[in-house]
């Protein structure tokens, strides 16, 4: 089986230790911040493994911007008021909004584009949305304008996972000394174009990209200019490269050993 990008999970996981969770920020009352729950009380063992690709370049992100890991919806989304009352929905690194809990029930959405994350639907903010327990494990719900870096069941390849929205997006992986794995992924005219720089401190075979396009059709892909061939989902799954578009959900596998740009084509 052909490899995609691999990282070393167990050193992933020591990046997300130790990331305090007491700085509690200026528009979130004492009370609605005072115990904010972990991380493993949200999500499932099996989620926390697939995300901890996530996780860790949200340490990274906290680090920087002074913002705990979890936090209270409030945090991000100081002006919209909705938010103030609500008391188990917490926004989980820069993208994952996750609530506490497992059954059917309304979910509220801060005003923002969202994405269901068990099913890729786009979801206008701003209101409650119901979740079906039937969906997955727990509500989980990924803001657009945003890569989710994610592991691979039962392997340790991963998976770029790209919200469209209408700000660029950004992630870094293996980010210590500037030598990590970035990704930009950014609207075009006609468009979007991820540029991949691999770094050197993740070693980059093949990486796979599943890119949410809600309201496009893709007519081509090109990489570093060169044409892409398109392909079925089936054919994707054992080729070295290739594209291949199924209802909102774009899936695009390429070679990254350096810098590498995809230009994605819509059709008019």
């Amino acid at each position: 089986m052909k490899k995609w990008l691999v990282v070393t999970l167990g050193v992933i996981i020591l990046a997300t230790q130790g990331l305090s969770q007491t700085t509690s920020p200026p528009c979130c009352s004492q009370s609605c911040y005072a115990n904010p729950p972990k991380v493993s009380d949200l999500l499932p063992s099996d989620l926390q493994t697939e995300l901890v690709p996530y996780l860790a370049s949200s340490a990274k992100w906290s680090k920087d911007t002074g913002l705990p890991l979890v936090r209270p919806l409030c945090a991000d989304f100081p002006n919209d008021e909705e938010t103030a009352s609500v008391k188990d929905e917490y926004m989980v690194g820069p993208a994952l909004l996750v609530a506490l809990g497992s059954s059917s029930r309304d979910i509220y959405l801060p005003l923002a584009r969202w994405y269901d994350y068990w099913t890729g639907r786009v979801i206008g903010g701003g209101r409650s949305v119901h979740f079906d327990e039937a969906e997955g494990p727990v509500p989980i719900y990924v803001r657009g304008s945003s890569i989710i870096p994610t592991a691979e069941t039962g392997t340790s390849n991963l998976i770029f996972r790209i919200y469209a929205g209408y700000a660029p997006a950004t992630c870094t992986l293996c980010p210590e000394g500037g030598k990590g794995c970035s990704l930009r992924a950014y609207r075009t005219p006609n468009g979007m174009e991820v540029a991949v720089n691999p770094g050197t401190a993740c070693p980059v075979k093949t990486a796979m990209f599943v890119i949410n396009l809600p309201y496009r059709t893709v007519a081509g892909v090109a990489v570093d200019g060169q044409t892409l061939a398109k392909v079925s989902a089936d054919q994707l799954a054992s080729a070295a490269q290739g594209w291949n578009q199924e209802g909102t959900i774009v899936q695009v596998k390429v070679p990254v050993t350096k810098r590498t740009l995809i230009r994605i084509s819509y059709a008019i």
